[in-house]
C-alpha cells in the first residue's frame, strides 16, 4: 500500500436465483477472480476509511433456466465505492456497492446486462504501514 493505493486481488463465489409465480426460472453460480485497483480517501491510521475501486472480473457460471443447464463466462470491467471497518491494521471488514458491466459476448442473456448490487466481505492487507507511519 502506497499513497492510499493499493493493489489486490479477490476470490469470490456467487449464487443467485429468480422466482416468478413461485415458479424457479432460473438458479445458478460461478466463482470468479477479479484483480483491482484502490483508493482510500481518510488517512491510513483510521480505524474507519472510505474507499473507490475499479478492476476487472473473470468468472464461470453454471446455470440452470428453463430446465437446461449450461456453462456461462464473464469478464466485466467493475466499479465500486465503499468503507472498511479495520478491526486491525492489517484486517478489516467491507461494505461496498459495485456495478460491472461485461466485455464479453454472452453465452446466457442472464448474463448479458450490467450488474449492480451491494457486497460485504473481509480483507487483509500484507503491506499496510503502521499506525506511526507517516503519509
Amino acid at each position: 500500500m502506497a499513497n492510499k493505493f493499493v493493489i489486490g486481488s479477490e476470490i469470490g463465489f456467487s449464487y443467485q436465483s429468480l422466482l416468478q409465480n413461485n415458479s424457479l426460472l432460473f438458479s445458478g453460480y460461478g466463482i470468479g477472480i477479479s484483480p483491482f485497483i484502490r483508493y482510500y480517501f481518510l488517512k491510513m491510521a483510521s480505524k474507519v476509511n472510505i474507499f473507490s475501486e475499479t478492476g476487472h472480473n473473470f468468472s464461470q457460471n453454471w446455470v440452470r433456466q428453463n430446465g437446461a443447464n449450461e456453462t456461462a463466462y464473464r469478464l466485466d470491467v467493475n466499479f465500486s465505492a465503499g468503507v472498511a471497518y479495520f478491526i486491525r491494521p492489517q484486517i478489516a471488514l467491507e461494505f461496498r456497492l459495485q456495478t460491472n458491466a461485461n466485455l464479453l459476448s454472452p453465452s446466457s442473456a442472464i448474463y448479458a446486462g450490467p450488474r449492480f448490487g451491494g457486497m460485504f466481505g473481509f480483507q487483509i492487507h500484507l503491506n499496510k504501514p503502521s499506525q506511526n507511519a507517516v503519509e
